[in-house]
This record gives C-alpha cells, sequence and structure tokens, in this order.
C-alpha cells in the first residue's frame, strides 16, 4: 500500500476515514483537503490528527483547523504546541499560525507565552493573534509585564515589549517601554523602540532620537521607523536630522516616515538625486509622487543609475504633462523593469495632448523581449492609443499568451476611434471572428468570448464594431 500514489477521496465523510488510513501520505492529503472544504464537522477528526505519529499529518491538520476557523480548536492546538519540541519548527509555526488564523481572545492569551519565542514565525502569529485581539492591559497585566521587563530573563523582557505592542490601551506603559529602551540588551532596545512607535506619545521622541545613535543597527531602525509613526512636529525635526545619518537603514526609514508635505520637500528631493544608497533613492522617489513640486526631480531622476530608482521614478509621474517625453524615452531603457514601469505610467497622459509620439512608443514595446514590457505595452495602447494603434494589436492576436489582452486593447481603441481607424485596419477587424478560428484553431461552434481581468470581451461584437464603421464610411 505504501508504494502507491494516495487516491484522491471525495466526500468530506470519506476524507474523516481516510484520516485513519495507514499510508501517511493518504492523511496528510485528506487532512489537506479537509482545510480546503472548511466543514466544522471535520474539526474533531483533526483535533485527533494533531497527535499523528507523522509530522507532515500533524502539519497538514494544524492548517486545515486554521483554515476552518472554529474556536473550539484553540485548547487542542494550544495543547499540542505545549507539548512541541523546539527543534519541531515547521510544525510549532502550523500550531501558532492556525491559533491566529482562529483569532479572539482565547487564542490570543494561548499565545501570549510564545510572544518572545526565538522561531520567529511562532512569535510573529503571537504578536497577530495578539493585537487582533485587542487585547487590554489592566492594572494587573500591565504589572507582570513591568515585572517581566525588569527580569533577569531577556527573552521575558523581550516577550514583555512584544505583549506591550500588542495591548490595545499601550499608551498606559509607555514608561515602562522608556526604560526598555534603555535595557543592557540591543533585542530589548529592537522591541521597545516599535511599540513605543505604535503607542504615538511625544515623550518618546527625545529618547527615540537619541537612539538613532544605538550602537545596534537593529535599534537604530526601529528608532527611525518609531519616530514616522509618532508624526507631529518634533519626530519630524528627529527625522530631518536622520535623514542625514551614516547608516543607510536610518535614512530609508526616516525618508518613509517623513509627512507628505511642502515642509520636506527639499529634503526629499537632496535624497533623490544624492543619496548614496540606491534603496534610500527609490524610497525618495516614491514619496515624492504626492508632491507636485517634486516632480522635476522625479524627472531627473529617470537617469539614476539603479533600475529601481529609474522605475520608481517612472511609476510617479501619472498625470505630468511635462513628463510625457522623458516617459517616451525611458521606453527605451535598458531595464525591463523601467521601461514596463514608463509604459504603464503613460496610461495616465492627460486628455489633450498629442497621442502620436506616446502610440508609436508604445507599439514599438509591442515587440519587447520581455513578456511583462509587451504586456504593459497592450494595456497601455487600449487606455491611450490613438487610431494607429489598431493594426499593431491585431498583430498580437496570434500571440497566444498576449491575445486576450490585445482583443480588450483592440475593442478599446476601437470605441473611441473607430472613425479614425485606416480603413485597411477596420477590413481586418470585421475578419477578426475568421483569424482568430484560423491562427487559433477555434471551431466555429464555441463561444469566442474571453474573460480578460473583470471584463469580458465579444470577438464577435469587436468585429461588428468594425463593419458598423465601415458601413458609415459608404
Amino acid at each position: 500500500m505504501s508504494g502507491q500514489s494516495p487516491r484522491r477521496p471525495q466526500g468530506v465523510a470519506d476524507l474523516q476515514t481516510q484520516l485513519a488510513h495507514e499510508d501517511a501520505r493518504q492523511r496528510a492529503a485528506a487532512a489537506e483537503a479537509l482545510g480546503r472544504r472548511r466543514r466544522r464537522a471535520a474539526v474533531p477528526v483533526l483535533v485527533q490528527a494533531l497527535q499523528d505519529v507523522d509530522p507532515v499529518v500533524r502539519f497538514r491538520a494544524a492548517e486545515a483547523l486554521g483554515a476552518i476557523g472554529d474556536a473550539s480548536a484553540v485548547p487542542a492546538l494550544a495543547q499540542a504546541l505545549a507539548r512541541s519540541h523546539a527543534r519541531d519548527f515547521g510544525g510549532r509555526g502550523a500550531l501558532a499560525r492556525a491559533l491566529a488564523a482562529i483569532g479572539g481572545p482565547q487564542a490570543a492569551r494561548a499565545l501570549e507565552p510564545y510572544l518572545g519565542d526565538p522561531e520567529g514565525m511562532v512569535a510573529s502569529a503571537a504578536a497577530s493573534a495578539a493585537e487582533g485581539a485587542g487585547l487590554r492591559g489592566g492594572a494587573a497585566r500591565r504589572e507582570r509585564l513591568e515585572a517581566r521587563l525588569r527580569g533577569p530573563d531577556v527573552d521575558d523582557r523581550i516577550a514583555a515589549c512584544r505583549t506591550f505592542y500588542a495591548l490595545r490601551d499601550i499608551g498606559a506603559v509607555v514608561p515602562a517601554l522608556l526604560d526598555a529602551l534603555r535595557d543592557p540588551d540591543r533585542r530589548v532596545r529592537a522591541e521597545a523602540a516599535p511599540a513605543l512607535g505604535k503607542a504615538g506619545d511625544v515623550r518618546a521622541v527625545p529618547f527615540l532620537t537619541a537612539a538613532l545613535d544605538d550602537p545596534s543597527p537593529n535599534v537604530r531602525w526601529a528608532a527611525a521607523a518609531a519616530l514616522g509613526r509618532i508624526g507631529g512636529p518634533t519626530a519630524t525635526q528627529g527625522l530631518l536630522l536622520a535623514i542625514r545619518h551614516r547608516d543607510s537603514g536610518v535614512r530609508l526609514n526616516a525618508v518613509a516616515g517623513l509627512p507628505r508635505d511642502a515642509s520636506v520637500l527639499p529634503a526629499l528631493r537632496a535624497a533623490v538625486l544624492k543619496d548614496r544608497s540606491s534603496d534610500v533613492r527609490w524610497m525618495a522617489a516614491a514619496a515624492l509622487g504626492s508632491q507636485p513640486l517634486g516632480r522635476p526631480a522625479l524627472r531627473a531622476a529617470l537617469g539614476d543609475r539603479s533600475a529601481p530608482v529609474r522605475a520608481e521614478a517612472a511609476r510617479q509621474q501619472k498625470g505630468d504633462p511635462q513628463a510625457v517625453p522623458a516617459l517616451v524615452d525611458a521606453c527605451r531603457d535598458r531595464s525591463a523593469l523601467v521601461r514596463a514601469a514608463a509604459v504603464e505610467t503613460l496610461a495616465h497622459v492627460p486628455a489633450g495632448l498629442d497621442r502620436g509620439p506616446v502610440t508609436a512608443a508604445l507599439v514599438a514595446r509591442l515587440g519587447d523581449p520581455q513578456e511583462d514590457a509587451r504586456r504593459a505595452a497592450v494595456h497601455t495602447l487600449g487606455a491611450v492609443g490613438s487610431a494607429a494603434a489598431a493594426a499593431p494589436l491585431l498583430g498580437i492576436l496570434g500571440d497566444s499568451v498576449m491575445a486576450e489582452d490585445a482583443l480588450l486593447a483592440l475593442d478599446r481603441v476601437l470605441r473611441r476611434h473607430a472613425a479614425d481607424v485606416p480603413t485597411k485596419a477596420l477590413l481586418a477587424v470585421a475578419r477578426l471572428v475568421a483569424v482568430i478560428q484560423d491562427v487559433w484553431h477555434w471551431d466555429p461552434r464555441d463561444d469566442l468570448r474571453f474573460k480578460t481581468g473583470t471584463r469580458r470581451v465579444d470577438a464577435g461584437a469587436v468585429a461588428a464594431r468594425a463593419r458598423a464603421a465601415l458601413e458609415r464610411r459608404r
């Protein structure tokens, strides 16, 4: 039996029976299938499967219970997590994720002891459950946590910081967190900073600003991110200092945390044009996109030596008429990432501009060696292409990968510009159904409607639109 491939049981009752199968692969497949069915009736047998001798079966059973989401499974999952061995990393993570997926106060309480767990997946699930349940501190809970924060065990202090972060009324514990920001262990300090950021208390700003020079990079990065989350004039001053920090990670989080207003525009311009780190320049480009006065710096960033920076600079220039010539040039960039970004942004060309150069640049990209750039060109031609786009889009119908997108784009071009499409192209569109049947060997009796994204396109209707345009020319 063990040498055979597991069969695929169908009914829920059959799947439950298969959980007792002698083949562990069959049991694991049954548990996975029950998770997809999401039937509460399967919870008891899946709870039993948490004690299976095979770790894969236990893993699949935990995942299935998380997918079903029935709170009655919380005690069994909590017991299984408590019994699990520290070396069973995948299994412990699956149990913790299942509890977090079920959620609620009971699951959050079961996971609270694992907020400082050395396995990141377990600790992350515990934090997610605690925050999702909206745990409140309460005097007794705060006293326990503060005692753990002052205790000798580092993992306990880390867990206390993470629990503070998860509390809904975190503002009440700011003094304790400020003490934790000065903890001798860098890991505790790195956990205290995000909690202070979430608290949003301006009392923390000077301490977080000082932490920008902490010996540990993780603490410095967390402090910069926390200042951005707190916000306000005082925190912004700290971030403007941080944007000139020697540590690129600090500068990155400082740029990300700056307010999106004119007061920080000079700092963002300097960051996008001059910072040594391409990550910082990328983040500055993303931040400048919301500010019209930052557009000249974005156009300059199209010449950056980093392809991701050039791509982000292209994405952030939607609707800027002065950026169109530079975006047309960027359609020929040596990086496919930049070409695709420029093509996508050209879909937002303002009304009233000459679409001829844009259409020509997009048509050229229909032959791009990279699929992403070709697909972006097809979509953008549908959005803004002139009548000259009809014939090139017809040529794409022979490409089975792009054909449905090309049909949608062709439909959109005809709706806007049927009167201006050359007669030769209209004649070809009028034969569209025959072309599709010939190229794709489509049975004439089959439906020739295509689902593209959220819209269905009827090839026959597109052809009829072209025939109607031809009739009007007679």
